[in-house]
């Protein structure tokens, strides 16, 4: 009978061990799939590190200062450096860059995140535009590179692998533009390609990279 009763218990430690292990694996593999889950549902044009452009290797996003271009041959037009920005405030036509011949290469959107005016020389980044219309002399500026590797010259499929579908699409003579959107009003993309489906003007703004 004492034989029988050990037996009985060691069957009931052995039963709540099995199911304890159970237990803990199941935990573990709903974990994991959480992760899983919750990379999936990252969107690329919600991330503020998604709106840079690169030159030289080296990155610049959202909310760098202007001035920090001109170690890369790059400064705001001349005409356009002693222009105010109010506090707050972005301007839109006051960040165009030049390279060492003074042509304009590409443009940025000077921002202000002070609580008074600075020069636009003095502005953070909130905005980015290439074009090969005014890139096309400038070496360097055609291998500017933004988020995904895209850049002047990329395929829409290349862009469509990135980006993914556009949120809206427009079509005319010669041309196709992509506008992709983030949650937020102030972050967007927009891309455009030529008759042959290649890039030919990359456009991002990201005006609240501090959230």
């Amino acid at each position: 009978m004492k034989n029988l009763k050990k037996v009985l218990m060691s069957c009931v430690c052995i039963s709540l061990l099995v199911v304890l292990i159970t237990g803990c694996e199941t935990k573990k593999e709903t974990k994991s799939e959480t992760k899983k889950e919750t990379k999936k549902e990252t969107n690329i044009l919600d991330d503020n590190k998604s709106y840079l452009f690169i030159i030289d290797g080296k990155k610049i996003y959202a909310g760098d200062k202007i001035s920090s271009l001109s170690k890369f041959g790059y400064n705001i037009r001349e005409k356009e450096k002693d222009q105010e920005v109010p506090a707050n405030k972005y301007m839109i036509g006051a960040g165009n860059m030049t390279n060492e011949t003074n042509s304009i290469i590409f443009s940025v959107t000077p921002y202000n995140i002070e609580s008074s005016a600075v020069k636009v020389t003095d502005a953070v980044i909130g905005g980015f535009r290439l074009s090969k219309s005014y890139a096309k002399n400038d070496e360097k500026a055609m291998n500017i590179e933004v988020y995904g590797k895209i850049k002047l010259g990329s395929t829409m499929e290349e862009v469509e692998k990135v980006f993914g579908q556009p949120e809206s699409k427009n079509e005319g003579t010669g041309y196709t533009t992509y506008r992709y959107k983030s949650e937020e009003v102030y972050r967007n993309y927009t891309i455009r390609f030529d008759e042959n489906n290649v890039v030919d003007s990359i456009e991002w703004q990201n005006l609240v990279f501090n959230n």
